[in-house]
């Protein structure tokens, strides 16, 4: 089995933020760039967590008062979710380029993922690859949506 390296699947551009990112700039991405979430990276672009619309959902559901919240860095929004939501925001999971796309369909299956981001041995941010990734990659087709993605590798809100 080939990696997906090798396919070319996946490896593009990732939206990612810092820690001390606000909130509704991540709000601004996710809106901009039509996606269901994104990377949360530290020092040196290592991956740290994700952040999802389903969670940005979950706080406000439960409190509507918690649109204060969308002032505040993403590292104090995470630290709040994970103490009132401790089911949210769970372990990081991630895999490499050198992956198969066997293990990379086990890994989104086990986990219940729609996204999976790729980072080498130290741990550094360099891709992702989604459900639909996979599904192109065994199934090539011209997609009719035009490209949608960010410019850069790691598109941030400092970026525009």
């Amino acid at each position: 089995e080939r990696s997906i390296e090798e396919l070319n699947c996946g490896l593009r551009v990732v939206v990612a933020e810092p820690l001390n990112a606000k909130v509704i700039d991540i709000l601004r991405d996710i809106d901009r760039w039509k996606i269901g979430g994104l990377a949360i990276i530290g020092n040196g672009d290592v991956l740290v967590g994700n952040l999802s619309v389903s969670d940005l959902k979950l706080v406000v559901k439960d409190d509507p008062l918690s649109f204060a919240s969308l002032n505040s860095t993403l590292g104090e929004f995470v630290k709040r979710v994970r103490t009132e939501f401790p089911t949210s925001l769970g372990t990081v999971v991630s895999c490499a380029e050198y992956d198969t796309i066997g293990n990379i369909i086990r890994i989104l299956s086990t986990n219940q993922l729609h996204r999976l981001y790729i980072v080498d041995p130290n741990g550094v941010l360099n891709g992702v690859i989604t459900c639909e990734d996979v599904l192109n990659c065994l199934i090539p087709f011209e997609s009719d949506r035009g490209n949608t993605s960010p410019p850069d590798n790691h598109l941030t809100s400092d970026s525009y």
